[in-house]
């Protein structure tokens, strides 16, 4: 057997092969609870619920039967007007899982029931269900008809409360006052919400069903705006994290409030009375603690207290250095020619010389204690707190102390 002849052979025997394989799995798929298309593609009147029924057939003979008799009551149902009836045996059906393989098509009962009772919002959402369960292109396209028809035409009501009185409530593009009326909101779940001219702002869910009035109500709170910019800083309003600021809180619950600020170089917290409608705004003056241009002056009482002494004592020392200097200048010029002279003479010299070792001492603690003060005074950086000038040159000495308090 050549290669050409060997290929055809296998090409033969495989292709066999998958009828066999094949034929039995569609067989069978045509006696399941299939949805023709046609039955599916128009399902306006009642009369296409029997077609679609009379199809519905168990797969096999051991298959539970129980979810295929409920959708063949439901359609029963259906045809007689009772659509609560008919919807709640289609769901009955759609909790038996696998029993039902056309899910699409039970989903598309489901949508339909409801659309008949009215509850707009809940068809389209089954509907929507249909679809993703659909493998039919017409079944879908009809489908997706049902679903564009009830949203444009389906409409309700929103009726909005509010606990301020002059705030603007929108859905959507329509917009009304705080307890007013909305009138033809599309039927669905919807965002309302609230401003304020101070541009607090609230905010709700409401649901609308077709030729209903919802109601919602809107509770403003206030807002907290922390304008810092402040590297590694966290804002906390009642001990629960917000986030880094610069940043602004809506809708805090009216009361007193306690916002705190956690940065790197500390904590400080500010608390606030949070009005519904209002607008807080705190900058860092609010927070002393954390602001340099604010920030409490260091205590400087000792600085003063030994500056100011020594300041004293040096005043003492330089009045002994002035006693001393002038017995020094007496004695020089005192006679000297008896011996009670020169005692007399010898007597103001030592006095004088004491005075001036007393008053280098006073000078020397005193620059010491004017040293410690200016040192103490200074711890805040300023290196221009306290200047002190001290020059002394033969028997006089001069003294220069400049202070900034």
């Amino acid at each position: 057997m050549n290669t050409r002849a060997y290929w055809l052979l296998w090409s033969l025997t495989l292709a066999g092969l998958m009828l066999v394989i094949v034929s039995p799995a569609t067989a069978q798929s045509g006696s399941e609870w299939d949805l023709p298309v046609a039955s599916h593609a128009a399902p306006v009147e009642p009369e296409t619920w029997v077609a679609w029924a009379a199809q519905a057939r168990p797969a096999s003979a051991g298959q539970r039967p129980s979810a295929l008799s409920q959708i063949d009551a439901g359609v029963e149902a259906y045809k007689a007007g009772d659509y609560t009836r008919a919807l709640k045996l289609f769901e009955r059906a759609a909790r038996a899982g696998k029993q039902v393989k056309d899910r699409s098509g039970l989903y598309y009962n489901i949508g339909s029931c409801l659309r008949k009772l009215g509850r707009i919002q809940a068809a389209v959402a089954a509907y929507e269900k249909s679809l993703a369960y659909s493998a039919n292109p017409d079944a879908e396209t009809r489908t997706k008809e049902w679903i564009a028809q009830l949203k444009s035409t389906a409409v309700g009501q929103v009726r909005v409360g509010c606990n301020l009185e002059g705030a603007t409530v929108s859905v959507g593009a329509l917009e009304t006052e705080c307890s007013g009326l909305l009138e033809r909101v599309p039927v669905g779940s919807h965002a309302v919400l609230g401003r304020t001219a101070a541009g607090v702002t609230a905010k709700a869910e409401v649901v609308v069903e077709a030729n209903q009035t919802a109601k919602v109500m809107l509770t403003f709170g206030g807002d907290i705006a922390v304008n810092l910019k402040m590297l590694g800083a966290v804002v906390a309003v009642d001990s629960e994290e917000k986030g880094m600021p610069p940043l602004r809180v809506n809708g805090i619950p009216a009361g007193r409030r306690v916002v705190e600020v956690r940065a790197p170089q500390g904590t400080a917290s500010v608390s606030v009375a949070i009005v519904p409608g209002e607008l807080n705004t705190l900058t860092i003056r609010d927070f002393p603690a954390l602001d340099p241009s604010t920030d409490a002056q260091p205590d400087r009482t000792w600085a003063k207290v030994a500056i100011g002494g020594g300041a004293g004592l040096m005043a003492v020392g330089a009045a002994y250095l002035v006693v001393g200097f002038s017995d020094h200048g007496d004695a020089r010029d005192m006679p000297l020619t008896t011996d009670d002279e020169v005692f007399e003479a010898n007597r103001v010299l030592n006095a004088g010389t004491e005075s001036i070792n007393t008053g280098w001492i006073y000078m020397a603690v005193g620059l010491a204690g004017v040293g410690v003060g200016a040192w103490l005074y200074q711890d805040d950086g300023d290196d221009a707190a306290a200047r002190l000038e001290l020059s002394a040159t033969g028997d006089s000495a001069f003294v220069r102390w400049r202070m900034g308090w």
